[in-house]
């Protein structure tokens, strides 16, 4: 919904508002890993989290140029408006697609090691990027 509410924003602080909300609603992603590994044999699950996670880095990749286009030549508006139908149809095609994620949970351990790695990595990349320009 808020990708609606954005694209109807009457002005910057409404949008500003909305897209905090797209923020939030980013926090299904750690929950999507979650799923995986209560589902998944363990040696499924690789596979599996690269999936999403490519999705995530391709969605990125693509949508943020497809994106700066549409604005550049009609309105940041109707970058929204263009993204409702593809929202829509993927939420349609993950509930007939997608098994029911209660039941069947695994009682794998958590890997503290690698959640640490993974947490210090995304630390050392955001860092990198934030300061390169005044590194150098």
């Amino acid at each position: 919904m808020s990708v609606l509410f954005t694209s109807i924003s009457p002005n910057f602080s409404a949008l500003v508002a909305f897209r905090v909300l797209q923020g939030i609603g980013l926090g299904i992603n750690p929950i999507a890993y979650t799923i995986l590994r209560e589902r998944l044999p363990r040696e499924q699950l690789p596979m599996a989290q690269g999936i999403i996670a490519s999705t995530f880095a391709i969605g990125g990749a693509v949508a943020l140029p497809i994106g700066a286009f549409i604005a550049q030549y009609y309105d940041w508006q109707t970058v929204y408006w263009t993204a409702l139908p593809l929202l829509i149809a993927a939420i349609l095609v993950a509930y007939r697609v997608l098994p029911d994620s209660r039941g069947n949970m695994s009682k794998e351990p958590i890997d503290l090691l690698g959640l640490a790695s993974l947490s210090l990595s995304f630390l050392i990349i955001g860092l990198a990027l934030t300061y390169a320009h005044q590194i150098g």
